[in-house]
């Protein structure tokens, strides 16, 4: 249950930022129904934002929704998790290649920076580190897909991501990723730097296939 009431500014896009601090929260387990009526009652207010909110994590595909069954927090399984990394590469690979020509020295410049700085913070043993290298991760792909000037592989990573972000709860390899993140993205970096297309999307490859291999790790282990 949500015990804090809602106001009515923004209501379905405050309930969904409410469902997804549950779902991070791992207060809502892959399979849960979600009661689009419960919902509305613990949070004070109509069926249609809660709805609106759901239909908005269906499109996701965070939530699934059936006929007789009504809206539930998606289960993943290792095969998702291929399928998912798999779109993600060919994605991130078209983002770069589209990207590239967009790029300025003054983008690569700051990504560059950035990464000096996670490894300044992870090299002293900085808690700080390990987030400000997820974020700066976070930063620099979303850099890669406004540069590609596409909204539909913006569109479509956007709903990979979110979806990536669920099965990535119940891991614990993160260090492992975070750690490798850093040679990965710095490769990348370097390969824009140089305008080698080849280079930048060959080291974008082995960044998604090593973090797939991270996370699929972790998913067998989690749902034996």
């Amino acid at each position: 249950m949500i015990e804090q009431k809602i106001g009515y500014n923004s209501l379905a896009a405050q309930v969904y930022d409410l469902l997804w601090k549950r779902i991070i929260e791992q207060k809502i387990l892959p399979g849960e129904k979600l009661s689009d009526v419960q919902l509305s009652k613990d949070l004070g207010t109509s069926r249609t934002p809660v709805r609106e909110a759901l239909y908005r994590l269906v499109q996701e595909g965070i939530v699934q929704n059936q006929a007789l069954r009504g809206f539930y927090l998606t289960t993943f399984s290792s095969q998702d998790v291929k399928e998912i990394y798999d779109l993600r590469m060919a994605l991130e690979v078209l983002a770069v290649r589209l990207a590239l020509p967009n790029l300025t020295q003054r983008d690569l410049d700051k990504a560059q920076v950035d990464l000096d700085e996670a490894k300044q913070l992870l090299d002293a043993n900085d808690e700080r580190g390990q987030q400000r290298l997820l974020d700066i991760d976070r930063e620099f792909h979303q850099l890669l897909v406004r540069s590609s000037k596409n909204g539909r592989l913006a569109s479509n990573l956007e709903s990979l991501h979110a979806q990536i972000k669920v099965f990535q709860l119940y891991g614990s390899h993160l260090k492992e990723i975070v750690n490798s993140s850093f040679e990965q993205h710095q490769a990348i970096v370097a390969a824009l730097v140089s305008r080698d297309e080849k280079a930048a999307i060959k080291a974008m490859e082995r960044h998604i296939q090593e973090v797939k291999a991270h996370v699929l790790a972790d998913f067998v282990s989690v749902t034996r």
